[in-house]
Formats: C-alpha cells, structure tokens, sequence
C-alpha cells in the first residue's frame, strides 16, 4: 500500500557542506583578542595609559587571546593548541601589519 505514495514524495536531499568552524576561528580568535585587549586596557589603565600603551596593548590582548583560544578549544578540541594560538596571534598580527607599513612606506620612496 505504501509503494504508490513514494512516487509523490521529493527526492531526498544531500546535505550541504558544514561551516569550516576552524578556520573561521583562526580569523575569529585574534580579531576578538585584539577588541577585548583595548577594552582590558582601557579598564585597567584608564583613558591616559602611561609608557608604551601599543605593548601593552599587545599584553593585554594576549591575556584575552589565552582564554579565547582556550575556550575555543574547548569547542572545537586541542585544547593547548587553541589557547596558545590565541596566546601568540596578536603578537602575529601586530608583526604583519607592521612589516605591512614598513613595506609599503618602503615602496612609496621608491616611486
């Protein structure tokens, strides 16, 4: 009796492609790290920081970056990995954007 009703019912669908968690955490994980460690420094140090505030800054963001990472791993596994990660990648980001504008500053005297 059944046989005639699956004629009407729509062939089942193969599932899409899941989110690639991962890699949206690698660019998730230093971007929120480096936006938690300005409001971590602005709480502590207040509106006038004393001494280099762009170190600081980095310090602060890598404090946030560790439990970020962390529980990051939580969610996704690895967890050492994760939080060390979160640990050094404001340091990576701050690297690349300077050697960015040396690069670009570079070039600019060159033409």
């Amino acid at each position: 009796m059944a046989e005639p009703y699956r004629d009407l019912l729509p062939e089942p669908e193969v599932p899409g492609r899941s989110l690639p968690w991962r890699a949206l955490c690698a660019f998730f994980v230093p971007a929120a790290a480096l936006a938690l460690g300005v409001g971590l420094q602005r709480l502590a140090e207040g509106p006038a920081p004393q001494g280099d505030p762009f170190v600081r800054w980095l310090v602060w963001s890598s404090g946030a970056g560790l439990i970020i990472g962390a529980l990051t791993g939580l969610v996704l596994g690895k967890r050492l990995l994760w939080a060390l990660y979160g640990l050094a990648a404001p340091w990576v980001v701050a690297a690349l954007v300077s050697a960015g504008m040396l690069a670009f500053r570079w070039w600019a005297e060159q033409h």
